[in-house]
C-alpha cells in the first residue's frame, strides 16, 4: 500500500506493478502533487539518466508488446505517465474507488459485509450508502429488494 501525504486514500499497488529501485519516483511524484516541488526536485537529480533508462528497460523487456500498447502509442505522453511511469489516471482511480463503493453496498445488502475490516474512505461510503438507505425508506418508502437484478 501507498500514500501520499495530504491525501486521505490509500493506492493500492502490488510488488510486481512497482519495482523497489522506482519506489523514489513514486515518492517524488507524491511530492510534487502536494506542492513539494522542491523536495520533489531533490528526490531526482537533473544528472540521473533515470528517464532514459527507465524507457530504454520498458522497451527492452519481451512482456510488454502488445495490441494496447501499439493503441496507446498514438498518445506518446498517456503511454509514458501509465505504462512507464505507472502514474494511475484518475480516471482508474475513480472506477477502482467506484466498484467498491458497490461491493460494499451489496455486501451489506447481502449481511456480508465486515465493518471492521474497511478502510477509513470505505466507512465514509458505507456510512453514505446506509443514509442513502435510509432516506430513501422514509422519504419515498422504497426498500432494497436485490442486490443485482438481471433484467430480461
Amino acid at each position: 500500500r501507498y500514500t501520499v501525504d495530504g491525501f486521505e486514500t490509500e493506492i493500492l499497488s502490488t510488488d510486481d506493478e512497482i519495482a523497489p529501485d522506482d519506489n523514489r519516483f513514486n515518492e517524488a511524484y507524491a511530492m510534487f502533487v502536494n506542492g513539494r516541488e522542491d523536495d520533489a526536485r531533490k528526490k531526482i537529480t537533473p544528472n540521473d539518466p533515470w528517464m532514459f533508462n527507465l524507457i530504454k528497460n520498458y522497451f527492452s523487456s519481451d512482456k510488454n508488446l502488445s495490441y494496447s500498447l501499439l493503441e496507446r502509442a498514438e498518445d506518446p505522453y498517456e503511454l509514458l505517465k501509465e505504462r512507464i511511469l505507472k502514474i494511475p489516471s484518475p480516471f482508474q482511480f475513480a472506477l477502482t474507488m467506484g466498484t467498491r463503493a458497490h461491493e460494499i453496498a451489496e455486501l451489506r445488502f447481502k449481511g456480508t459485509l465486515n465493518e471492521s475490516e474497511l478502510l477509513e474512505d470505505e466507512k465514509k461510503y458505507f456510512e453514505n450508502i446506509k443514509a442513502i438507505d435510509k432516506e430513501l425508506c422514509e422519504k419515498m418508502g422504497v426498500r432494497q429488494t436485490d442486490a443485482e437484478l438481471e433484467i430480461k
